[in-house]
C-alpha cells in the first residue's frame, strides 16, 4: 500500500499547556484533506481512542468508513493526534511503532510535536480549572490533590528534559514549541511554521479552539481575539496560595524553567517560604474555592441528568 498521509504529525503536551491553540494555528496552515484526533490513548489505534475530532474536506461518511476498515484507506493531506498528559515512555512505546501502518497508514513525513508551557501559568491554569468546578473533567491527573501534584510535577519535570535534550524519546523528526515564546512572538511562529514544512500563515493566532472547556481563566469569552488573554499573568492569581507555591520550591522545576523560559518578573518570590499565618489564612481560601467549584460541578450534573439544561436554555433566549 501507498502513502496514506502525507504528513503526520504527533503532538505531545499536558493538559493546559496552551497545546489546542497551537494545534488549531497549525491547522490553519494546512490545506487539502485533513484529519486530527483529539486525547488518543498510548498503543493503541488512535481511531479508535480519540476523544474528538476535527476534520477538513473530509465527511463524516468518509471518515467512518475508513475508521471502521481494517487497514486506512482513505488518503489525507495532514493527519494530526495529540496525547496529553502521560508519561512519555507509555507514548513511545515500541508496540505502537510496530503497529503504525496498521492503525495510521503509511506517512510520507513524521514529525513530533513537544508543546511546553512555563511551570508558573501552566500550574495556574490547571489549579483554576479545578477551582472553576471542573475538578471531573477529562484530566486524570488532580493538581488538588498531594500525590497527584507530585505526579503532574514530575511529568512537567520530564517534558522539560524531553524539550532540552536531556532525554529522547520523540523518535522522529523533532518540533519542541515554547508556548511563551509562541502565544507573542510572530517572527518566533514563523521560523516554526519552516520546521514544521508548513507556509506561514497566522490567521489563526487569535482563535480561541472550542476543543475541551477553553481558557482556564476565560472560557470562551475572547474567542475570536485571543490575544487579549493573558496568558503569561496567570500565575499572579495564586501567588498568596500556599498550595500552589509549595510546588516552587521545587528545586529542579525552578532549574529548568530558568534554563528554558529565562526568569519571569516576580515569580522569584514563589519559592520563599510564606509566613505561617498566611499560609492557614489563603489555605482556607483554597480549600473554599475548591469546595465552591466541586458543588458547582455536580449541580451542573444534576441538571444534565434531569433533562433541565435544554429548558434553561430555552428561558435565557426568551429573557
Amino acid at each position: 500500500m501507498g502513502i496514506i498521509n502525507k504528513v503526520e504529525f504527533r503532538i505531545i503536551s499536558l493538559a493546559r499547556s496552551g497545546h489546542h491553540g497551537i494545534i488549531n494555528w497549525i491547522i490553519g496552515q494546512c490545506h487539502g484533506k485533513i484529519c486530527y484526533l483529539n486525547g488518543v490513548k498510548p498503543n493503541s489505534d488512535p481511531y479508535s481512542t480519540h476523544i474528538s475530532k476535527d476534520l477538513k474536506n473530509i465527511t463524516e461518511k468518509e471518515f467512518n468508513k475508513d475508521r471502521e476498515g481494517k487497514t486506512r484507506k482513505l488518503k489525507k493531506d495532514y493527519l494530526l493526534y495529540s496525547y496529553e498528559e502521560l508519561p512519555l515512555e507509555e507514548i513511545f512505546d515500541g508496540g505502537f511503532e510496530k503497529n503504525h501502518d496498521k492503525y495510521l497508514g503509511k506517512s510520507g513525513k513524521k514529525i513530533d510535536v513537544l508543546v511546553l508551557r512555563d511551570p508558573f501559568n501552566y500550574f495556574s491554569s490547571r489549579l483554576k480549572l479545578e477551582e472553576i468546578g471542573l475538578y471531573n473533567a477529562n484530566i486524570r491527573i488532580k493538581l488538588t490533590n498531594k500525590e497527584s501534584r507530585k505526579m503532574l510535577m514530575d511529568l512537567w519535570i520530564r517534558y522539560a528534559k524531553e524539550y532540552l535534550g536531556e532525554t529522547n524519546f520523540l523518535k522522529n523528526k523533532k518540533v519542541i514549541i515554547n508556548f511563551n515564546k509562541w502565544a507573542q512572538d510572530k517572527s518566533y511562529r514563523k521560523g516554526l511554521a519552516k520546521k514544521l514544512g508548513l507556509k506561514f500563515d497566522d490567521v489563526m493566532m487569535n482563535k480561541v479552539t472550542k476543543a475541551g472547556p477553553g481558557s482556564s481563566f476565560d472560557r470562551l469569552q475572547y474567542a475570536n481575539d485571543a490575544g487579549k488573554m493573558k496568558v503569561l499573568d496567570r500565575w499572579k492569581v495564586f501567588v498568596d496560595n500556599p498550595f500552589y507555591r509549595e510546588i516552587f520550591r521545587n528545586k529542579e522545576i525552578i532549574r529548568l524553567s530558568r534554563k528554558i523560559f529565562g526568569e519571569l518578573d516576580g515569580t522569584k518570590a514563589l519559592s520563599q517560604q510564606q509566613p505561617f499565618w498566611d499560609r492557614i489564612f489563603y489555605g482556607c481560601i483554597h480549600h473554599l474555592h475548591i469546595l465552591k467549584g466541586r458543588l458547582k460541578y455536580f449541580a451542573k450534573k444534576i441538571i444534565f441528568s434531569l433533562g433541565l439544561r435544554n429548558l434553561i436554555i430555552a428561558y435565557k433566549k426568551e429573557k
